[in-house]
């Protein structure tokens, strides 16, 4: 479901002592793609919350307007990903349908979310996805916070190279949902050591303090997800 030439991924933990909201998360992670972007050498960068291989990961329930789970079965379940405006692009996830994020969602504008295919196809065969609305972890009860669904992309295999994963994937934006621990992924052509090290200077520009850590290929990260099988 993603293309991995030339992918670098490397990963920050933001301590909550200097990033204790949401907000100051946020404002972090828009400075320091915007100093990845400034490196020579340094293509495309996206950034997420639960690598793909990188044997970290969310799930979480969810429920959407109008939908009743039939009588005696679980509601929806799914894998769940925060990403920035290029992480789509830069993995060459395929968009189906709608859009992906851009600038117009932000903190203060409508709560979105991005769906893929197995969502979509689950919950929505007979109706258009793009409008409808999820909200997370049983939200539906009170007065829930609607996500409007945007757009669709393809699946993405999280880890398990010799199975299709039949769990489906949502996404939301880190502007309106902000993580502690995310990974930036370049696409370079440049060696990993010094991919490594212009994303090492990066995050100096932006917080000297700030360690980066797994700094791995991702073809490094596949293959190691191999090794109880080899």
């Amino acid at each position: 479901g993603f293309d991995t030439t030339g992918i670098t991924t490397a990963s920050v933990q933001l301590p909550d002592s200097r990033y204790p909201d949401q907000a100051a998360k946020a404002a972090f992670y828009t400075r320091a793609l915007d100093a990845v972007r400034r490196q020579p050498g340094l293509g495309e960068t996206g950034l997420i919350t639960g690598l793909p291989f990188g044997q970290q990961g969310w799930t979480s329930s969810f429920a959407i307007d109008g939908f009743e789970p039939p009588a005696g079965s679980s509601g929806p379940h799914g894998h769940f990903r925060i990403v920035d405006d290029a992480y789509f692009a830069t993995l060459r996830v395929r968009l189906l349908r709608g859009r992906w994020f851009d600038a117009r969602d932000s903190a203060e504008s409508t709560p979105v979310v991005v769906i893929d295919q197995v969502l979509a196809d689950k919950y929505f065969k007979d109706r258009d996805p793009i409008g409808q609305r999820l909200v997370q972890d049983g939200g539906a009860a009170g007065n829930p916070h609607w996500w409007t669904v945007l757009g669709v992309v393809g699946q993405v295999n999280h880890g398990d190279l010799t199975q299709t994963s039949t769990k489906e994937t949502y996404y939301r934006h880190y502007r309106q949902q902000a993580a502690g621990l995310m990974s930036i992924v370049v696409r370079s052509t440049l060696g990993g050591e010094q991919v490594a090290a212009a994303l090492r200077r990066a995050l100096a520009e932006v917080d000297p303090q700030q360690p980066l850590f797994d700094v791995r290929s991702f073809d490094e990260r596949i293959a190691l997800s191999l090794g109880t099988r080899r």
